[in-house]
Order: structure tokens, then sequence, then C-alpha cells
């Protein structure tokens, strides 16, 4: 672990925990607005919800921000900024295709 900083993988952990944490909440939100569709894969073809990205991109932006937060205010450090906020925008934009 040691090319690994130690922000990068605190980032990671905490991206993994809400994004876990996230994900049933979003899946119960669809449900319950009626987003919901029938997995056409699965026998007797239950009903799920339509959108659990949301979730998971909550989960990714909570560790970016943090890892950006960490390395600005704690470290002093400044990250390729303008890569990160760069990747950040084209992840949001394919999310809203």
């Amino acid at each position: 672990m040691n090319d690994v900083p130690y922000s990068l993988a605190a980032a990671s952990f905490l991206s993994f925990f809400s994004a876990y944490l996230m994900t049933p909440i979003f899946i119960r939100f669809m449900r319950a607005t009626g987003i919901v569709g029938r997995d056409v894969m699965k026998e007797g073809r239950p009903i799920v919800a339509d959108m659990g990205g949301p979730g998971v991109i909550v989960g990714l932006l909570t560790g970016v921000f943090f890892y950006i937060g960490v390395e600005i205010f704690v470290f002093g450090g400044l990250p390729k900024l303008i890569y990160i906020l760069a990747s950040i925008s084209t992840i949001l934009i394919i999310t809203l295709i």
C-alpha cells in the first residue's frame, strides 16, 4: 500500500459504503413512485425498480469529493483537479443519457 495514498484508499471505502447504503434507499423510492418494470430474465417475471443507478452515482460523488477535500484541506496538496472535475462532468453527462 506504499504506492496508494491513504486518502485514495479511504475515499474508495467511503464510496463503496455510501453506494451500498444509498442503493436500497433509491430502489425503495423508485418503487414508491412507480418507476418499475418487469425482470424478463427471471422466472415469474418479478417487478423490480428500473433505476438503481442514482445510488451508485451518489457513492461515486461522495468518494471523489471526499478525496478532493482531504487532498486540498488536510494535506495541502492540489491533485490533478482539472482531470478529476472533467471526469465527474463526463460521468454525470453519461448518467443523464
